[in-house]
Parts: structure tokens; C-alpha cells; sequence
């Protein structure tokens, strides 16, 4: 009869300490889901709410952009000019919107009051307002002057 109650409370205690581990997972779980809810609503938020870096006036800068740059690197060279915050950013920006992969080399005049949105249409030649010339070259290729 002793080695009866020592079982009904061993399985007690398991089924005590099972029903712990399985409280401590679903917390666990519940603390992962809002951590990662809140790290891709602020992903989304810098991704789709472009903000200037600066408000009113802004700074020119004149920006390069040569043959053969990715978008990392014209990112970079953006952030570098204190042009837009984030390099991992821009490039998701870049994906997303109308002007993937039509970044195009030239001399640009841009303002640290812009968005990327501004930025990369002018960039892309889509918006040549205030520009320098556009020039052919020999090839028959459009270059910023």
C-alpha cells in the first residue's frame, strides 16, 4: 500500500510539473510572437512611412551614381551624404517600389528634405526638375552632366 501512494504522487508531481512546462512554453511563445510583431510592424513603419531626414528647406547635395553600382551601394553613398537613414531600408524601398532596378549612373542634385520615394525618381531620371542636363553620349546612352 506505501509503494501505491508513492506512485499516486510521483504521477502527481509529473503531472504538476507538465502542466508548469506547458504554461512556461505558451509565455514563451505568447513574448516571441509580440517581440516579432513589434520588430516587423517597425520594419514596415520605416519601409512604407518615408519620412526626410530633415524637415523645412534641407541641405543640396550633389550625388553621384556611376555604372555598375548596386543598390547597396547607392544606398550607402546616400547615407554617407546624410540622405536617408538606413542602407537595408532604402533597399527594401527600392524592391517595393516602381523604380527597382531603374537607378540610373549620372550627377544628381538632391535634398535631405526629400523622401526615398523623391529621391529615387530622381535618381531613375523620372523626375529630371532642377537636374543638371542630361547628355548623350557617344553610344547613344543618357548621362547626367
Amino acid at each position: 500500500m506505501a509503494g501505491r501512494k508513492k506512485d499516486q504522487g510521483y504521477h502527481i508531481a509529473i503531472s504538476g510539473a507538465k502542466g508548469v512546462i506547458r504554461l512556461l512554453t505558451y509565455i514563451c511563445i505568447a513574448v516571441l510572437v509580440i517581440f516579432l510583431s513589434r520588430v516587423v510592424y517597425g520594419i514596415g513603419y520605416d519601409i512604407f512611412n518615408q519620412e526626410p531626414m530633415e524637415t523645412g528647406e534641407g541641405k543640396e547635395i550633389t550625388v553621384e551614381v556611376e555604372e555598375g553600382q548596386s543598390v547597396r551601394d547607392i544606398g550607402e553613398m546616400l547615407k554617407d551624404n546624410g540622405l536617408i537613414e538606413n542602407v537595408n531600408v532604402f533597399i527594401l524601398q527600392e524592391k517595393l517600389s516602381r523604380y527597382k532596378d531603374n537607378l540610373l549612373p549620372g550627377n544628381y542634385i538632391v535634398n535631405t528634405n526629400m523622401t526615398a520615394d523623391e529621391i529615387m525618381a530622381i535618381l531613375s531620371q523620372e523626375n529630371t526638375e532642377g537636374q543638371p542636363e542630361v547628355q548623350e553620349t557617344e553610344t547613344g546612352e543618357n548621362t547626367g552632366a
